[in-house]
């Protein structure tokens, strides 16, 4: 899923609502992806039904736009994530 299409800078990420499983979220310097292709620029382990918020305080500079993944498998290249919402899971991005 395309968050943001031009540069950026992400501050925070909040993920809540992980009650199907526990998770990967990628997060990628792309207003696109490619499953098994886009190389993550951030992978997150998200645990079965846990609330948190990663605080980035410098920020993470993106600098094509910010697009993400959410599946179950692990690794930085896997084909096979699914895409928002597909784990009842909610991604709260902040970015400037």
């Amino acid at each position: 899923a395309n968050v943001r299409g031009t540069s950026c800078t992400l501050h925070a990420i909040e993920i809540s609502g992980n009650s199907a499983g526990s998770g990967y979220l990628r997060v990628m310097d792309s207003t696109s992806v490619v499953p098994g292709t886009t190389v993550p620029k951030l992978v997150i382990y998200c645990k079965t039904n846990t609330d948190f918020t990663l605080h980035i305080p410098d920020g993470l500079s993106f600098s094509s736009g910010i697009s993400y993944t959410y599946g179950d498998a692990g690794g930085v290249s896997s084909a096979s994530y699914s895409h928002d919402g597909a784990q009842n899971v909610s991604i709260i991005f902040l970015t400037t």
